[in-house]
Formats: C-alpha cells, sequence, structure tokens
C-alpha cells in the first residue's frame, strides 16, 4: 500500500487533477485498498481469480463464450450486442469489473 501510495503522490505532484486508475490482479482485491483508493480520488480495477462462486455467476456468459468461439475459432467478446440478461452493475461504488471498463468512458465503446 505504501508503494501505490508514493507513486500516486509523485503523480498528484505533477499533475494534481489527473485521473488515476489502479489496475491489478486479485491478490490487491482487499478493503484497505479499496477504501483508500475512494478516499484519494483513484480509480481501480481488480482481476477476480476463477472460483465456483464466480463460475456460477457467468455460467450463462462462459456457456456463450465456449459456444461462440467453437463456432468461430476466434476468442468470443461478450460485449452490448450479445444478447442475454443485463448484468448487474459493480457491488460498491468506485469498483468496476474488469469487463465494464473505467468509469469515465461510460456510454462509450469499451465503457460500461
Amino acid at each position: 500500500m505504501e508503494e501505490v501510495a508514493r507513486i500516486v503522490g509523485q503523480i498528484r505532484r505533477h499533475w494534481p487533477r489527473v485521473r488515476i486508475l489502479l489496475r491489478a490482479g486479485s491478490g490487491f482485491a482487499r478493503e484497505a485498498i479499496m477504501a483508500w483508493c475512494e478516499r484519494n480520488r483513484v480509480d481501480f480495477v481488480f482481476g477476480l481469480a476463477r472460483d465456483a462462486r464466480l463460475v456460477e455467476e457467468l455460467v450463462i456468459d462462459l456457456a456463450w463464450a465456449e459456444e461462440e468461439a467453437s463456432r468461430t475459432n476466434r476468442p468470443a467478446r461478450p460485449g452490448p450486442a450479445r444478447p442475454g440478461p443485463a448484468r448487474p452493475g459493480p457491488a460498491r461504488p468506485g469498483a468496476s469489473a474488469t469487463s465494464a471498463g473505467p468509469p469515465w468512458t461510460a456510454g462509450r465503446a469499451g465503457g460500461g
């Protein structure tokens, strides 16, 4: 956490109003880091390790992706054109799923 604070401090000294996005793996998805980011105007996106609960939540999307990849022989990319139920937004303010994109891209291609 100290290293993130040091780097953010250096960036803010030079560009005080810049929007910062911390992107990290599931090992960083901890309450203390998320709370620090929220207090310090740092947006964040954390990857999630695959687990049984996550797979259960995404079973429809995973089945679609597997079928689409088999049909087209290319990686499947879920997006707004893909039929199916809408997914709920992030569970907490400031958090975002990796597929949603940063909050400032909302309403644009690749955004949530």
